[in-house]
């Protein structure tokens, strides 16, 4: 399916354009996946119902490419994280990523893209910045 969404261009993007929400379950099966995949056996995650805060960094790109794909050569060149509270198994986060910065330099494209993640009460979770290089 991803080869059929449209590249997201540099020129598509111009500062405060906002992408559509992302609604993002996290459900204790997620959970316990990324869990093994990061090799994380902190027990407050199995004896509070906590998920990682980490898991904004999937959420985060995922709240603007999830009706676009990335042309091939973009670079992460960094990611800034803002927690407010715990996320729990159960919650269902709705991020809204817009864009806050973009320009060139030296024939180089570059973006700053915020991603504001709330739970399913209104609650704050995150606010996440990456700093991208992006390829066309």
């Amino acid at each position: 399916m991803n080869a059929e969404k449209n590249e997201l261009l540099f020129q598509d993007l111009f500062v405060e354009k906002e992408f559509r929400p992302l609604i993002f379950p996290v459900d204790d099966g997620f959970v316990q996946k990324f869990l093994e995949t990061v090799q994380d056996k902190n027990p407050l995650y199995s004896q509070k119902n906590i998920a990682p805060q980490s898991i904004a960094g999937i959420y985060s790109r995922l709240s603007y490419l999830q009706d676009h794909r990335m042309p091939f050569g973009g670079i992460l060149l960094a990611q800034d994280y803002e927690f407010y509270r715990f996320i729990r198994v159960g919650d269902t986060l709705i991020s809204r990523a817009r864009v806050t910065r973009r320009y060139q330099e030296d024939s180089r494209n570059f973006v700053t893209i915020e991603v504001n993640t709330h739970n399913q009460r209104g609650e704050k979770i995150s606010l996440v910045r990456l700093f991208i290089r992006w390829p066309k």
